[in-house]
């Protein structure tokens, strides 16, 4: 009776560890695909994030000159996609004024003529220099603000206008 005994605690014994070892699996697979589970959400975050900062690296503008006529209004200014990314010419925003007054122009309202030197059609491509015409409101007072904004380019110069000579 006694051997009875003691094969059955050390059954028990056994079956426990058996269930003990059973849970310790199961509880690492569960740490190990939560812990998985974070690392593949941190990596898509972080891809997205690359890829943000990709798109907006190919596309960037530079303004090389503005003309504008006092007396009419009239505004003349050249810009060139020095981006790695075509840009359509309905995204083209321009906002023109000085410090206090401005307003905004784009080609898609119409009050904004943007012509294509090297190729014209609808699509600024890379390396492409435009002359962005608009009638803005005559007799502002210098300095003058321009910012072109198409996608996520976005181009900005202060100038004054030049000296009488």
């Amino acid at each position: 009776m006694r051997e009875t005994l003691i094969l059955g605690v050390m059954a028990s014994n056994v079956v426990a560890e058996a269930i003990l070892v059973v849970a310790s699996v199961v509880a690492a697979s569960i740490l190990g695909a939560a812990i998985i589970g974070q690392l593949l959400s941190l990596a898509i975050e972080f891809s997205d994030i690359v890829e943000a900062g990709s798109a907006t690296a190919k596309s960037h503008i530079e303004i090389v000159y503005v003309v504008y006529d006092k007396g009419s209004g009239s505004v003349e200014v050249y810009a060139k996609n020095v981006g790695l990314a075509s840009i359509v010419l309905e995204e083209l925003t321009v906002y023109f004024g000085n410090l206090t007054i401005g307003d905004i122009y784009a080609v898609k309202i119409g009050n904004l003529y943007a012509e294509d030197l090297e190729n014209p059609n609808s699509v600024w491509e890379p390396g492409e220099t435009l002359v962005l015409k608009l009638n803005a409101t005559a007799g502002l007072e210098s300095p003058y603000v321009v910012k072109i904004v198409a996608g996520k380019a976005v181009a900005e110069k202060l100038f004054a206008s030049p000296l009488p000579g």
